[in-house]
C-alpha cells in the first residue's frame, strides 16, 4: 500500500512540476487516500484527484475539499467522477454543502454543483434546491427544471413538470403522457399506478397500460392486486384485469388488506368478514365492529352479539347490550337483567341480575332488585361465576385498590376481597379509593377524606370533595372552588364556579363566563375565550370556543387543528 501510494504521489508531482517550478515555491503536499481515489493539495491549494488507475481526473481550480468520490460503468468506457466539497460558499459567503461531477476528461459538467446526486439506470439524478435534473452517463444533461424525477425503471424514469407526470428514457427520449397523478409499485411486478381525466389505470415499466378502466380510485394492496372504485363501489382486480372481487361493495379498506388485517366488508348493505386473501369468513350481519380484545361486535337489527375471526358466533345476537370486558368474557342485557357469557360462550352468570359491574381485584359486585318489594340487594363473585358468601349488602361499590364500599343499616364501611369489614359502617355517602384516598360524607353536604386505613385526612367541612390527582384536591366552599394540596391545606382559595381535576400540571377552571388554564401557582397558561374545556392528555386537550368551534391545543394554547363534527 505505502509503495502504491509513492508511486501516485510522484505522478502527480510530476503533473504539477512545470506549475511550481515556474513559480518558484517549494510545494507543501498532503496525501489523503479514499476508498478508491487518492489525492493530494499542493501548495497552491489545487486539488488533484486520482483514481486506482493513477490517471488524473480532476484539477480542481478552486479550494474544494473532497470527501468522496467514485466512477460508475467503467466497464462501458464511460467515467464519471462524483465528489463533494465541503469548502463551498455561496454569493454572500456563506458555507455550504455541494456535490459535482467530473467526466473523463476532468471537465466539470455541472457548474455550482447540486445538493445532492443518486445514480439510477446508468444515468444521474442532481437536484438543486427544488429543481431536478438527469444527466446520462458521458454527463450530457437530458433533462433540467423538473419538480421531481423517480428512480429508473425498465429504462424509463418518471418527471414531474408543471404538475404533469410524463417519462424520460435512459437514451433521452421523452415519451409524454400528462398524468396528473402517478404512484410507483415497488414490487415483483413493478409499474405505476397513474392518473389521467380524472379516472385511474395501472401501467407497467414499459408503460404498456395493463389495467384500464373509469375507476375513480385505484390502491395497490398486496402482490399484484389493486382495490378499484367505480361509481361508489368497490371490487378487487389484479394485473392481469382480472377481477377478484366484483365491483359492487360500498366498503372494502384497502389499509385492512395492506396490513393483512381480517377486512370488514360491507355489500347490500350488509357488514362481512374477508380474508386477506379474498376468502368470505361467517356469514352477513347488519353491522360488524372490530373490538380492541379481537372479537367483533355484530349487530342483527336492534340486537348484538359477538363472533370471532374465524366467524363462529361466541354471542347469538339477540341481546340489548354486549360489553367485552376483558378476559372476563362478555356482559349482556335482555330487559332489565344481565348476564355474563364466556369468551367460549359459555353462560357465566346468568340473565337475573339487574346490576353488574365491572371487574376488578377480580371481584364483580352484583344487584338483585325484588320486583315485588322493589328492595335491592348487593353481594359479589369471582370470575367463573361463584357467588361469594357473607356478601349481602344494601348496597355496594365495585372493588379499588383492594377495598369496596358497601352500605349495611343505611351506613357505608369498607371490605376487602375476603369480605372483612376493615372501615367500620359510619358514612352516609362514600366514594371508591384512587391514589390511597377517599371521598366520605358522614352527613349530608359534608365531606371529608380518608386513607386507605381509615384515618381521616381531610375534616367533615367541605360541601364537596373531588379525587386527589397529581397531588391536588378540588373543593367546594360557600359555593365556590378551590384547591387543597394532600395534607388538606388550601392551595389556591375557593373563587371558580366549576373546575377540573388536575391533569399533567395544568387545571380547567371557570373564571366567569369562559374557562382558563391554570398551574398549581394559579398562573394563567391559557386564555382563549373558552366555553367547554377538558383535561390535558398527552400533551393535549380538546375545547370549544366562543363563536368558533371545537379546537385540539397544546400546553401552550396553540391550536394543532379543528375538530370537525
Amino acid at each position: 500500500m505505502y509503495m502504491r501510494n509513492l508511486i501516485l504521489l510522484l505522478i502527480a508531482l510530476i503533473s504539477l512540476r512545470n506549475d511550481t517550478i515556474a513559480q518558484q515555491k517549494k510545494p507543501v503536499v498532503e496525501l489523503i487516500e479514499l476508498d478508491n481515489l487518492v489525492g493530494y493539495y499542493g501548495q497552491d491549494k489545487k486539488f488533484v484527484v486520482l483514481f486506482e488507475q493513477a490517471r488524473i481526473i480532476k484539477k480542481f481550480e478552486h479550494v474544494w475539499l473532497v470527501t468522496y468520490g467514485y466512477e460508475f460503468d467503467a466497464q462501458h468506457g464511460e467515467s464519471l467522477g462524483h465528489v463533494r466539497s465541503d469548502d463551498v460558499t455561496d454569493t454572500h459567503g456563506k458555507l455550504i454543502n455541494r456535490q459535482t461531477l467530473v467526466n473523463a476528461e476532468g471537465i466539470n459538467i455541472l457548474p455550482g454543483g447540486a445538493d445532492h446526486f443518486r445514480y439510477s439506470g446508468n444515468a444521474f439524478i442532481a437536484n438543486r434546491g427544488r429543481n431536478f435534473m438527469l444527466f446520462d452517463a458521458k454527463g450530457k444533461k437530458l433533462i433540467d427544471n423538473t419538480e421531481a424525477i423517480l428512480t429508473f425503471a425498465g429504462g424509463y424514469a418518471a418527471y414531474k413538470q408543471q404538475g404533469s407526470w410524463s417519462f424520460i428514457h435512459v437514451s433521452g427520449k421523452i415519451v409524454e403522457r400528462n398524468y396528473s397523478e402517478l404512484r410507483p409499485l415497488i414490487h415483483e411486478c413493478g409499474g405505476y399506478i397513474v392518473r389521467a381525466k380524472n379516472y385511474y389505470s395501472f401501467i407497467d415499466t414499459l408503460l404498456q397500460p395493463v389495467i384500464v378502466g373509469e375507476f375513480t380510485s385505484m390502491q395497490w394492496i398486496s402482490y399484484d392486486h389493486y382495490v378499484v372504485e367505480k361509481a361508489g363501489k368497490y371490487g378487487v382486480i389484479n394485473s392481469h384485469d382480472k377481477f377478484l372481487l366484483p365491483v359492487e361493495f360500498e366498503r372494502l379498506n384497502a389499509n385492512q388488506f395492506l396490513n393483512e388485517e381480517i377486512v370488514i366488508a360491507r355489500r347490500n348493505g350488509k357488514d362481512q368478514l374477508l380474508s386477506p386473501w379474498f376468502k368470505f369468513i361467517g356469514r352477513p350481519y347488519d353491522h360488524i365492529k372490530k373490538s380492541e380484545t379481537g372479537f367483533y361486535e355484530v349487530r342483527e337489527n336492534t340486537s348484538y352479539g359477538i363472533i370471532d375471526s374465524n366467524g363462529r358466533e361466541i354471542v347469538a345476537p339477540e341481546y340489548e347490550v354486549c360489553d367485552m370486558i376483558s378476559e372476563w368474557g362478555v356482559r349482556v342485557k335482555k330487559g332489565i337483567y344481565y348476564g355474563l357469557i364466556s369468551w367460549q360462550g359459555k353462560t357465566i352468570l346468568p340473565l337475573k341480575y339487574t346490576t353488574l359491574g365491572l371487574p376488578a381485584n377480580e371481584r364483580i359486585v352484583l344487584g338483585i332488585t325484588d320486583t315485588l318489594s322493589g328492595k335491592s340487594s348487593f353481594t359479589y363473585c369471582d370470575k367463573t361465576g361463584e357467588l361469594l358468601s357473607g356478601f349481602n349488602y344494601e348496597s355496594a361499590r365495585s372493588f379499588s385498590e383492594g377495598l369496596a364500599a358497601v352500605r349495611k343499616n343505611g351506613k357505608f364501611g369498607f371490605i376487602d376481597t375476603t369480605g372483612k369489614l376493615v372501615v367500620t359502617y359510619q358514612f352516609v355517602e362514600a366514594s371508591s379509593f384512587k391514589n390511597g384516598y377517599c371521598v366520605v360524607a358522614k352527613k349530608a353536604g359534608k365531606y371529608g377524606m380518608i386513607d386507605i386505613t381509615g384515618l381521616m385526612i381531610i375534616s367533615f367541612k367541605y360541601e364537596k370533595l373531588d379525587d386527589l390527582s397529581e397531588d391536588m384536591i378540588g373543593f367546594r366552599k360557600n359555593g365556590k372552588w378551590g384547591f387543597l394540596n394532600a395534607n388538606g391545606e388550601q392551595v389556591i382559595a375557593p373563587q371558580y364556579s366549576e373546575i377540573l381535576s388536575f391533569s399533567e400540571g395544568m387545571a380547567a377552571v371557570k373564571d366567569g363566563p369562559y374557562w382558563i388554564y391554570i398551574n398549581k401557582n394559579k398562573d394563567l397558561l391559557i386564555d382563549m375565550r373558552i366555553v367547554r374545556a377538558e383535561s390535558f392528555s398527552d400533551g393535549n386537550a380538546v375545547i370549544r370556543i366562543e363563536n368558533s368551534g371545537r379546537f385540539l391545543i397544546d400546553r401552550n394554547g396553540h391550536i394543532i387543528r379543528e375538530i370537525k363534527p
